[in-house]
């Protein structure tokens, strides 16, 4: 059996290792693996295994252009720009009237925050001349309403002196009706509540200060 060679064909003898006619080595062939089935593979062709895929063709694309300038906007024409008027005149709101064509009353801005009756509504130097007599006025209730008849501030005390020796007298007399409530709970501390009201009108007027006393101040029996 002669081995032939894979470059150049030629036939040499079993036993050669190389190409007696270009010197290469000589390769034994390979015996294919039998199959289960006991059939023989078909070899595979040695222009199947060397032979490289053909190279993919590149299509010639156009290069992407860089650096692409772009073409500048073109500038408005001052004509074509309305000029802004600045002297504009607002026309006068017609008043609103009524339905017998008459104008509306004017709206208060601040209504009051406190009204003030008559009796408190005094000046400054009512004031400053009436001190001593409206602080009398809670020992004698009736001399500011001789001395000085016609000053609202010391009628605002006198007022409260009125209100104050009512309000003792009723202390005094329930207190004295009422047994052993009265005696020990109403007479006594009403009596010291009465005191200290006193106290505090007195203070009040010597102040010039028209403040009502509490629990009993909003009574108003000299107008």
């Amino acid at each position: 059996m002669s081995k032939n060679c894979g470059k150049c064909n030629y036939q040499n003898e079993e036993h050669s290792n190389f190409c007696q006619g270009c010197g290469s080595a000589l390769t034994q062939p390979t015996v294919p693996e039998v199959s289960q089935a006991g059939s023989m593979p078909p070899p595979v062709p040695e222009t199947a295994v060397s032979q490289a895929p053909p190279p993919v063709p590149t299509t010639n694309a156009p290069p992407v252009p860089q650096n692409t300038a772009v073409p500048p906007t073109p500038p408005i024409p001052a004509a074509d720009i309305p000029p802004i008027p600045t002297n504009v005149t607002v026309p006068p709101v017609p008043p609103v009237s009524t339905a017998d064509n008459s104008p509306m009353p004017p709206v208060p801005t601040t209504p009051p925050l406190l009204k003030v009756t008559p009796l408190q509504q005094t000046s400054a130097q009512d004031v400053e001349e009436n001190k001593l007599i409206a602080a009398l006025a809670y020992f004698v209730f009736f001399l500011p309403l001789l001395a000085c008849k016609d000053s609202a501030f010391g009628r605002f005390h006198a007022n409260q002196s009125l209100v104050l020796l009512l309000a003792w007298i009723v202390v005094f007399i329930s207190g004295s009706v009422i047994p052993i409530l009265g005696w020990f709970l109403i007479l006594p501390f009403g009596s010291i509540a009465i005191i200290v009201l006193g106290i505090m009108g007195i203070i009040n007027a010597l102040n010039g200060e028209m403040k009502e006393l509490p629990l009993i101040g909003k009574i108003v029996l000299l107008s």
